[in-house]
């Protein structure tokens, strides 16, 4: 997370369906559950059969340290109104020069085939392209 966002960045769909946070120490165990997930891990073959909450943590803070990276955990909410960790998002490779950057999608499985994908990036890139400035 680069300098210039806050650790207290939260960012709602329109809808206000999805939420979006950065990750925290207290979010490590149930995102190294949710990477390893088996059906997560059908599609995203390229992450890691196993990861321990410490490797999270590690994962975590490094890529925190990284101006060009953006990671957010994606919340979304029930019918009970209550958010509840519904994947991962972000984006990396940001370049200032050629302002670009790549953009990265983990969907829980219990939320697969819902319709959040859109909304999830739709929110992501909005604050990306209007409020940070990456056309």
């Amino acid at each position: 997370m680069d300098p210039e966002t806050p650790a207290t960045l939260t960012l709602y769909s329109p809808s206000r369906r999805v939420k979006l946070v950065p990750p925290t120490e207290a979010t490590d165990e149930a995102v190294a559950i949710l990477r390893t997930d088996p059906i997560t891990l059908r599609f995203l073959k390229f992450l890691p059969q196993t990861m321990t909450t410490e490797e999270n943590r590690q994962r975590r803070e490094t890529r925190a340290k990284d101006p060009h990276i953006l990671d957010l955990l994606v919340y979304v909410r029930g019918e009970d109104g209550a958010y509840e960790l519904g994947g991962s998002t972000g984006v990396f490779n940001m370049d200032d020069l050629q302002k670009c950057c790549e953009a990265g999608i983990l969907v829980a499985p219990r939320y697969q085939g819902q319709g959040v994908t859109a909304e999830i990036f739709y929110t992501l890139f909005a604050y990306i392209f209007e409020e940070k400035g990456v056309p």
